[in-house]
C-alpha cells in the first residue's frame, strides 16, 4: 500500500495522524500555505506536545482490527520508509500536474527526510548514496536526492562529483521511466522457472531468503543486469494480488545478501 504510486499509503498515515491530533489537520495546512517554509520542527513540535508518543503506544498495543498503526510502525522503522516517502516526493516534482507551491515543498521534505533518518542513525550517507545510483541506473534519476547527498561532507571527493553530476541530468524527452517486470528480469526464463519462483516466494518470504534467491538468478546467469531495487519492485507487482505473500521492503533484500569479504 505504501508503494502505491497514488499516495493511498501515505492518505491512510495523514488520516491516523489527525485521528489521533486533531490539531495537526490545521498546522499542516498552514505549514502548505507558508512558501517560506523549510523545515518541519513546529509540526513535530506539534504533535509531540499534544501527546503523539503515548497515542501510538495505545493504538499500537490495543491492536484494533481497523487500525493502521501497527502496520504504520513496522513500516517506519523495519521497511524501506524513507526510500518511499523521497521516491513519492520525487515523482511530486517531476509532475506538471502539481503547482509549484507543491513541488517546492516536496523538495523541501527530501530535504528534512534524509537528514532527518541519518540523525537518528535509522540510514548512513552511504546507503542515500546507493540509493541514488541505483535508481539512476534503472532510469528514474532522483535529481533532488543527488543535490541533497552531494553536500554530504563526510563523502569522497570523487563522490560527490558524481552525485552533483547526477543531481543535474536532465530526462530525455520522450522517455518513459519504467521498472521492468520480473518477466523482463528474466527473458529465458521457461515456465518451469517461474513455477518454481512463485512456489519458493509462497514458501520463503524473509529478507533473506529473497535475497537468495535474487543472488542464484543473479550468478546463474538467469537474470539480466539489474539492481535490488527493481527486482524488489518486479516481486511486488508479480503477487500485489496475493494475499498469502507480503514481499518485505527493499532493505531487507539487501540486507539479507552475503557480504564480501
Amino acid at each position: 500500500m505504501m508503494h502505491d504510486r497514488n499516495g493511498v499509503g501515505f492518505d491512510k498515515v495523514y488520516a491516523e495522524a489527525i485521528m489521533m491530533i486533531p490539531k495537526f489537520e490545521k498546522a499542516l495546512f498552514l505549514y502548505l500555505k507558508n512558501d517560506r517554509s523549510e523545515n518541519i520542527d513546529d509540526l513535530e513540535s506539534l504533535l509531540k506536545d499534544e501527546g503523539i508518543v503515548s497515542q501510538l503506544s495505545l493504538h499500537f498495543f490495543a491492536q484494533l482490527p481497523d487500525s493502521y498503526t501497527p502496520a504504520m510502525l513496522c513500516w517506519l522503522f523495519f521497511g524501506r520508509s524513507f526510500e518511499c516517502m523521497v521516491e513519492y516526493g520525487e515523482e511530486m516534482i517531476r509532475n506538471p500536474k502539481l503547482n509549484f507551491l507543491l513541488r517546492r515543498l516536496a523538495r523541501v521534505n527530501i530535504k528534512a527526510i534524509i537528514n532527518r533518518s541519518i540523525a537518528i542513525k535509522a540510514r548512513t550517507e552511504e546507503d542515500w548514496v546507493k540509493f541514488v545510483e541505483e535508481l539512476d541506473e534503472i532510469g528514474e534519476t532522483p535529481n533532488v536526492t543527488a543535490s541533497v547527498v552531494s553536500k554530504f561532507k563526510s563523502l569522497p571527493p570523487d563522490t560527490k562529483v558524481t552525485m552533483k553530476e547526477t543531481s543535474e541530468k536532465k530526462p530525455i524527452p520522450g522517455k518513459q521511466k519504467k521498472r521492468r517486470s520480473l518477466e523482463e528480469l528474466l527473458p529465458n526464463g521457461d515456465e518451469y522457472l517461474f513455477e518454481s519462483i512463485d512456489e519458493h516466494v509462497s514458501l520463503r518470504q524473509s529478507g533473506r531468503d529473497l535475497a537468495l534467491l535474487y543472488l542464484v538468478l543473479e550468478k546463474g546467469r538467469a537474470m539480466v543486469r539489474t539492481t535490488v531495487t527493481e527486482f524488489h519492485a518486479a516481486l511486488v507487482v508479480r503477487y500485489k494480488d496475493k494475499k498469502n505473500i507480503e514481499i518485505p521492503g527493499h532493505r531487507w533484500i539487501q540486507g539479507g545478501k552475503p557480504r564480501r569479504g
